[in-house]
């Protein structure tokens, strides 16, 4: 067995700091005696005697039922429950024995099991280049830049989930099971069982129709699993990927070889990237402009309405609130406001905040201000320079847009790119999932996201940037509680508009949805894209095992 020597911003010595932007010294790597718990004294330049901790790559503790439990005793999570949620077998798996990395490649799987060894769930064949920050368009040359590492932070704070069917092999798609001693049942008819009077109480032994593994959104290295029934959640844990198997999770899905210290430092939160240009150059090449417009804001939608399923959920469950001013009492004075319309710049969106371990507080609240202040919408035409591991690169007839939102005094702006003409249609949302370049969706079947990073369009990129000294810089969205960014197109009679709705951090509610009236000649490829439209597999794919 080996150790690596790791020290990240998770387990760093009080006072021993990860570094920021900008090179940094390689870890070392060491064999030792299996079972050992090794401590290094290490001497670091200008830092004096330090204590490094070997961290172990077995028998991973796993974290189970976390959540913050509501007046009625459920976890405050949104998504749906099953009736076997803590009755499940699987709450008997507490622990990571091993985590397998392929030899070579990007191929791994891990096993979680229950304490004596004797019931085991194993995730196989999983690819580590869909699940950990990537770099699809050309880094820097001999090493990583501070676009790079600033790309690689922003994808690791945006979720990022794979959910597995049980398949007993697959050599293309992750897959789960129980073998080699099954312990589960098969069979939707034994998803629950009939009590007494005929209620129905949970099936201890009810096999998952699926199962998920999560890079999670709130800190670096941390994951989650979690066991989905006909129904809904039934097993939900949280563990910490050892930072020397994520490091190489990381080089070897990005082809760089750079020590662990360095790959991890660039994981480490900040706030503040200003300091970072905006180099969209090297994801695209710049076209021509096609469109210049006035945005407004969409007065007459809904609070709470949503534009996706999962905000859908958290609108539904009340995981916010508006508040105006304060009372005499020094408290935000709650408003029943309906739409937009009932809002004033400064207004205050008031959302429950995502807590250690990746879990929504019970009483703590995140707050994001209403912010109208967007107003001029550009478009021009794109070449994309980004391209994911196994797909193709953008077909030489293919359009790609590149639009741009600004604040009204233009010293802002939220650039979105490379994004498929033959995709921004009427029909549903282009969905930018995360901020960055090439992120994935927080959630998606293994067989959706193996269509889309094979088939599907080139890597897009979103940004929130800022103007200052003469240039375009990077802001960390997090920080403003934007998370998300969907487009569509849609039509009133013979005009045609494109709507842009910036979705809250957490995905819990739509913040601010704007409308722009687009006109010739681009308006009319856009109804030819909407009229030609057939959705892509990636995207039309469904599981009939759940339905």
């Amino acid at each position: 067995m080996q150790v690596y020597e790791s020290l990240g911003a998770a387990q760093a010595p009080q006072g021993l700091a990860t570094p920021g932007f900008g090179a940094a010294p390689g870890w070392r790597r060491r064999p030792v005696v299996r079972g050992v718990c090794v401590l290094v004294l290490a001497a670091a330049a200008g830092l004096g005697w330090r204590l490094w901790t070997a961290e172990p790559l077995e028998n991973i503790p796993l974290n189970l039922n976390m959540e913050h439990r509501d007046a009625r005793g459920g976890p405050i999570n949104p998504s749906t429950q099953s009736v076997n949620r803590y009755s499940s077998v699987l709450d008997e798996l507490t622990r990571i024995p091993k985590i397998q990395l392929a030899p070579e490649g990007t191929r791994f799987s891990l096993q979680i099991a229950s304490p004596d060894g004797g019931k085991t769930v194993n995730l196989e064949n999983l690819d580590a280049y869909q699940m950990v920050p990537i770099l699809p368009y050309a880094t820097a040359p001999g090493g990583l830049d501070d676009f790079d590492r600033a790309n690689l932070m922003l994808a690791e704070f945006g979720r990022n989930g794979l959910m597995l069917a049980y398949q007993a092999r697959n050599s293309t798609l992750a897959y789960f099971n129980d073998l080699p001693r099954p312990f589960l049942n098969a069979g939707g008819e034994e998803d629950y069982t009939t009590g007494q009077g005929g209620a129905i109480v949970p099936n201890k032994l009810a096999r998952p129709k699926r199962f998920s593994i999560t890079n999670n959104c709130l800190k670096a290295g941390l994951w989650e699993l979690s066991a989905t029934d006909a129904v809904g959640e039934m097993y939900h844990a949280w563990f910490n990927m050892p930072w020397p198997v994520y490091a190489e999770m990381i080089r070897r899905a990005n082809g760089i070889d750079l020590p662990d210290r360095e790959i991890i430092s660039a994981l480490k939160y900040r706030g503040d990237i200003t300091s970072v240009p905006a180099d969209l150059g090297r994801l695209r090449t710049e076209g021509p402009l096609l469109f210049q417009g006035k945005a407004k804001v969409s007065a007459g939608k809904q609070i709470g309405s949503y534009s996706s399923q999962e905000s859908r959920q958290k609108s539904q469950n009340k995981y916010f609130e508006v508040t105006r001013g304060f009372s005499l009492f020094g408290a935000a004075n709650t408003i029943d406001a309906k739409t937009f319309a009932d809002l004033e710049a400064g207004d205050i969106f008031s959302t429950r905040k995502f807590v250690n371990p990746g879990i929504y507080s019970g009483d703590e609240k995140k707050t994001i201000p209403f912010d109208p202040f967007w107003e001029d919408v550009e478009v021009r035409s794109v070449k994309p320079l980004t391209r994911f591991r196994d797909g193709k690169p953008a077909a030489a007839g293919d359009e790609f847009l590149e639009i741009s939102v600004y604040a009204k005094d233009r010293q802002r702006r939220i650039v979105m790119g490379n994004i498929p003409l033959a995709l921004l249609v009427d029909q549903e949302d282009y969905l930018l999932p995360s901020f960055g370049v090439g992120v994935n969706p927080p959630a998606e079947f293994a067989e959706r996201r193996h269509l889309r990073l094979k088939d599907g369009p080139v890597p897009h990129y979103g940004y929130q940037t800022v103007w200052r000294d003469g240039q375009w810089r990077l802001e960390n969205n997090h920080e403003g509680g934007v998370e998300q960014m969907a487009l569509r197109v849609f039509t009133r009679g013979e005009r045609t508009f494109l709507r842009v709705t910036f979705v809250a951090y957490e995905r819990i509610l739509d913040l601010l949805e704007l409308e722009v009236e687009i006109t010739e000649p681009l308006a009319q490829k856009l109804r030819a894209s909407s009229s030609a439209y057939q959705p892509p597999l990636f995207r039309s794919y469904e599981d009939v095992n759940i339905i």
